[in-house]
């Protein structure tokens, strides 16, 4: 299907249990040797959201869900295809998942009436070094699935109106797996200066699991511990074209692109995937993630929560 710049396009999704949900671009290269970014590519999502009877359960920009995907464990996805060459033709192809494994049929979300279960997309106005836009849109379902759980997350922004401590609250009476955080500032060139420069979380305004860890701390404890590291670096290659090469012209060292990761941290609230370390904030009536803030940039947090189909579930749920 085609959507028009800054058009918002609704998909009823069936109403059979669903593991995860499949979101491809379709794209050709706008302008000769230029190579669309990735950056350029989830740009186009200006949200994502599923509803569920009008109330979102998921609901992210094109940008964050791909980090999330990662921060879940998922293999990152990259763009097939993707040339200089104008009108040459690519995809990149994002999943929305429902659970911590993908086909789990305890952990996905559970049967709707048809039309109660909505995707909708929203495009950017603008399409850098891209055009001849489309999507497709698949589920995976799993008819005789019985969940017992599944997994939301949506989205929390704010700008701080100085420096210094700023306090988003979260949603109390649930149970938290992670939390995706985006900073407009991090460190860059000669400036250490970070929007989210530490951070705390707090249960009934008493600290709990973090304590105080800076952006490096957990951007780098993430990248390491989930091998996302330098294979996922965008790089170009530059020719030395003043020297007078005739033969096998030699090219200059490799000229990194701003990845899209590094505004991000992934605070894993679950990484045993068994709820050992879940924050279980059911009976809470004030969760706080507290962020000392270097500047007074965007800021976006992506709680992931576990949501119980089953009264009383949780632990070795």
């Amino acid at each position: 299907m085609t959507i028009a710049a800054s058009a918002v396009d609704d998909t009823q999704l069936p109403p059979n249990p669903i593991s995860h949900l499949l979101v491809s671009i379709r794209f050709a290269v706008n302008a000769a040797n230029t190579l669309p970014t990735m950056q350029n590519i989830l740009d186009l999502f200006t949200s994502i959201d599923v509803l569920h009877r009008g109330t979102a359960v998921f609901s992210m920009q094109g940008e964050d869900l791909w980090a999330y995907l990662i921060g879940c464990g998922y293999t990152a996805a990259m763009p097939f295809r993707r040339t200089a060459v104008d009108d040459n033709v690519g995809f990149l192809t994002l999943l929305i998942p429902f659970g911590r494994s993908l086909y789990d049929p305890e952990e996905c979300f559970p049967c709707t009436r048809a039309g109660e279960l909505i995707l909708r997309i929203n495009r950017a106005a603008s399409d850098t070094n891209l055009d001849t836009i489309t999507w497709t849109i698949a589920s995976v379902e799993l008819p005789d699935a019985q969940p017992k759980r599944f997994l939301r997350a949506t989205t929390l922004s704010g700008t701080p109106g100085a420096t210094g401590d700023f306090d988003f609250q979260l949603y109390p009476s649930t149970v938290y797996t992670g939390l995706l955080v985006f900073s407009t500032v991090v460190p860059v060139g000669t400036s250490f200066t970070t929007t989210c420069d530490r951070f705390q979380l707090l249960l009934n305004n008493l600290q709990y699991n973090i304590a105080q860890a800076n952006f490096e701390d957990l951007w780098g404890e993430w990248i390491n511990r989930g091998g996302v590291g330098a294979s996922l670096l965008e790089h170009t290659h530059l020719e030395n074209t003043a020297a007078m090469y005739t033969q096998n012209a030699a090219t200059l060292g490799p000229n990194s692109v701003l990845h899209p990761l590094r505004q991000y941290v992934w605070i894993d609230f679950d990484p045993t995937r068994d709820l050992m370390y879940a924050i279980d904030a059911r009976n809470v009536a004030r969760v706080t993630l507290r962020i000392n803030a270097g500047d007074t940039g965007a800021i976006r947090v992506m709680p992931q929560e576990m949501i119980f189909l089953v009264a009383g579930a949780a632990e070795g749920s």
